[in-house]
């Protein structure tokens, strides 16, 4: 069982991490096979060219976003039994955008209704692509930044429910 965070900034190599808790198997002298990297693709850096994100079905001007799944892994042992599960999921994240006119995209009104809205980010080439996507994403309250002389929204997010879904494709 385990956890996974995300993170994909304009001009850098999105990252996907994960942590895992399993249980204890007694290793053995079997050869470990070997490495095979001749599907290696060389990496794609966030951009207009490789990526594209989608809130509430409108393209957005994405600076970044950081999602941690956030999975509570635990591990229990009792007399005759020993489990890992996940016992808690508080997912969180944040996205960067351009701030463009609130008549175009108001996220104050969206974080102060409350409204469940769909979010997509895509990265990569068709064959050879990731997708981060949910159906249910409520905005928290969003406050003004500054990215080299533009003005942003820094917007808290939380994944609702169990909605969101890591694709490749």
């Amino acid at each position: 069982m385990g956890s996974l965070s995300l993170s994909a900034t304009a001009k850098q190599f999105p990252e996907l991490r994960f942590t895992f808790t399993g249980l204890f198997v007694t290793p053995d002298s079997k050869a470990h096979p070997e490495a095979d990297f001749s599907a290696w693709q060389t990496p794609l850096k966030a951009g207009v060219e490789n990526t594209t994100a989608l809130l509430d079905g409108k393209p957005v001007k994405l600076i970044s976003l950081e999602y941690d799944q956030a999975n509570q892994v635990t591990y229990e042992e009792y007399v005759g039994h020993q489990e890992v599960m996940i016992t808690d999921y508080q997912p969180t994240g944040t996205l960067v955008l351009e701030a463009g006119t609130l008549r175009d995209f108001n996220p104050f009104v969206l974080a102060k209704s409350g409204k469940q809205v769909a979010f997509s980010l895509t990265h990569g080439a068709a064959g050879n692509q990731v997708r981060w996507t949910t159906t249910a994403l409520q905005i928290g309250r969003p406050t003004y930044a500054d990215q080299n002389g533009t003005l942003t929204y820094s917007v808290p997010i939380r994944p609702v429910g169990s909605a969101d879904q890591l694709i490749t494709a």
